[in-house]
This record gives C-alpha cells, sequence and structure tokens, in this order.
C-alpha cells in the first residue's frame, strides 16, 4: 500500500487539527490574509504540484487529530519551522519516491530531537527511534511516523481525504497598484 506514494510529498504534521480554525493556524504562523482558494482530492493535488515542491499557495489536510502543512517552505524554511515547533510537536518529511529520497525530522518544544538526514556536510541529529531500527524501508517509516503522529492509520485517512488550498487575498488597492 505504501507504494501508492509515488508523488514527492513535502509537509509538516502538527499534532493538532485545526480543520475548523484555520486561521489560528495562520496567524501562528505569522501568514496574513489567507483566503481558501478550493478543496480538492489527493489526487487533483498530487497532480496539480500543491503536495510538492512547486507550488506558491498552502496546501493542508487535516487527519486524526493533527494537521500536515505542505510544500517546500514548511519542510526547508526554519523560521517556518521554528515557529511550528515552538507551539507543537513537528513531524517534518520528505518524500520523493523518483529520487530515493525520504527523510524525517522531529520538533519539540522548539528544539530539533531527530534529524534522519546525513550527508557530507550534515549530520543526523539525535538518537535512531526504535521504530526505524525495525522499518528498514525509509518510505513506509515515514507513513508510520506519521500514523504515530497523527494518531491514525496515516495512508487509509490521507488516500480519501480532501486537501484544502489557500492563497493570499489580494486587497481591493493591489488592483491599483
Amino acid at each position: 500500500m505504501v507504494n501508492m506514494i509515488d508523488e514527492t510529498l513535502i509537509g509538516s504534521a502538527i499534532n493538532r487539527n485545526y480543520k475548523d480554525t484555520p486561521h489560528i493556524l495562520f496567524d501562528i504562523l505569522g501568514l496574513t490574509k489567507m483566503e481558501l482558494h478550493e478543496s480538492i482530492n489527493l489526487a487533483d493535488a498530487a497532480t496539480r504540484g500543491y503536495l510538492g515542491v512547486d507550488s506558491p499557495n498552502l496546501a493542508l489536510a487535516f487527519i486524526g487529530s493533527g494537521s500536515i502543512i505542505f510544500g517546500l517552505q514548511s519542510f526547508a524554511d526554519d523560521q517556518f519551522v521554528d515557529k511550528l515547533a515552538r507551539e507543537f510537536e513537528v513531524l517534518s518529511f520528505y518524500i520523493n519516491p523518483a529520487e530515493e529520497i525520504n527523510t524525517f525530522r522531529i520538533l519539540r518544544g522548539g528544539k530539533c530531537i531527530r534529524d534522519n538526514f546525513s550527508n557530507d556536510q550534515f549530520q543526523e541529529i539525535g538518537e535512531p527511534l526504535e521504530i526505524e531500527k525495525i522499518e528498514k524501508d525509509p518510505t513506509k517509516l515515514i507513513i508510520n511516523l506519521l500514523s504515530r503522529h497523527l494518531r491514525v492509520d496515516f495512508l487509509k485517512e490521507f488516500l480519501k481525504c480532501d486537501i484544502l488550498i489557500f492563497k493570499h487575498r489580494k486587497s481591493f488597492l493591489g488592483k491599483f497598484f
């Protein structure tokens, strides 16, 4: 079933569900003037690139006890992630099946407690989790971490959830300038 993720997924999952109050999440992140653009299914969101690197919009999914913010900013922008980590337990993830890149980061209390990425410039942070010792498939590992973090069968719920796409609201004055 994990092979159903064949698109790049980049995001940060937080341990609070803001389905009914996304504006509170936007306030925490310092994002103003956000408005709902559309609600679409997972397949359309993936096809249009909302779940990966290329989207300038903010894509949100509400699954189980949490919320997922998709896009490169939610993974790679340290200021963005730090704002989340001060308020929530955060599981940031990057799944790219085409390039076989699968990495995750866990933040608690504003600090990174585990980052499994390493290369010539970066070293892993923290000790491997028990689940890392058991699950050797990196995509399945991240799916299992998401399931635990959101307290739900992630794949089952993710495949049937709607993705909400938010855009910055344009002001009336924007038409003249």
